[in-house]
């Protein structure tokens, strides 16, 4: 995963917002009478995800847009159906915390935020905002994560930069995707960029990132649920269960955000900060203090 917190860009890009975007013509998704969906819903209701993440908000002498509408609550519920067990395993409180969980780190990775922005929530009412991280695009496809690999092998022509609510990247993660919600590994790496015009599709990544473990990192889910048993590997760098929300952070990014020296760094603070407010908006307090949140005292894999 890749941040895309680069507050002194967004200040620039924002004035012109509206240029910025040309996804607004994603189509209205209908949530089906689904029993996973439903759980979902009575949990995470379409009201809270307003409040989260706010679609606009007024600055500047007028109506700005915080969150791209790409990114809708419908198009989310749907893709929690392919992840039946996301947000409903355990619980309620449990149910609660991951999604808070999992929200806050697709915020930090999409934030459009900087210290002083405007908004109930300064920094934090800008979540889900960037859609391709910032400086690549399709024309500009940003080749560094491009990576051999014979199981999974890039096609010349893309690029596998960060894309969708958790910015998967590399090509290797494209191809393993593909291959759990196509069956087909060469879908998502002859088109990485389906995940960046197709709404549903780039929450399901997100969720097929969060929902799967990748050896010897355990899922992200399974350590929301403390539900997975630490190595002796694990246990001598620190990572173990009870660092629920920090250990999410050294599964994603933890190979730039988690040093294992104690000093945090900026890009895991915004995430504990967004993963504390949304379990305010629960009545839910932490249960750790921030420093055994943001990962700084635990060494990555």
């Amino acid at each position: 995963m890749k941040n895309s917190y680069l507050a002194t860009l967004f200040i620039i890009i924002l004035l012109n917002f509206s240029s910025c975007n040309n996804d607004d013509d994603t189509k209205p998704i209908s949530l089906a009478d689904d029993p996973a969906a439903k759980s979902i819903r009575d949990i995470f209701t379409k009201e809270d995800f307003e409040l989260w993440f706010p679609d606009s908000i007024m600055a500047w002498g007028s109506k700005t847009r915080t969150r791209n509408p790409f990114y809708s609550y419908e198009a989310f519920i749907e893709a929690a159906k392919r992840y039946p067990k996301f947000g409903t395993e355990g619980s309620v409180e449990q149910n609660k915390k991951e999604i808070a969980a999992f929200l806050a780190n697709c915020a930090h990775e999409t934030t459009g935020g900087w210290s002083t922005a405007p908004g109930p929530h300064g920094t934090y009412s800008w979540g889900l905002y960037w859609i391709r991280e910032v400086g690549c695009t399709p024309q500009k496809p940003c080749q560094q994560y491009t990576v051999p690999n014979q199981e999974y092998p890039p096609m010349s022509t893309e690029g596998y930069y960060g894309r969708g609510p958790l910015q998967i990247s590399y090509n290797y993660n494209y191809g393993r995707c593909s291959e759990d919600l196509f069956g087909d590994k060469t879908i998502l790496l002859k088109n990485p960029d389906m995940v960046a015009t197709d709404s549903v599709l780039a929450f399901k990544a997100a969720l097929w990132f969060w929902m799967t473990p990748q050896p010897p990192k355990p899922s992200c889910h399974q350590i929301m649920l403390e539900d997975w048993v630490p190595s002796r590997q694990d246990s001598m760098a620190n990572r173990l269960p009870k660092y629920q929300f920090a250990m999410t952070i050294v599964v994603i990014n933890g190979g730039v955000e988690c040093y294992g020296t104690g000093t945090p760094s900026l890009q895991a603070l915004n995430r504990v900060g967004f993963d504390s407010l949304f379990l305010d908006f629960y009545n839910i307090k932490k249960d750790l203090p921030v420093s055994d949140c943001d990962c700084s005292k635990i060494s990555p894999y």
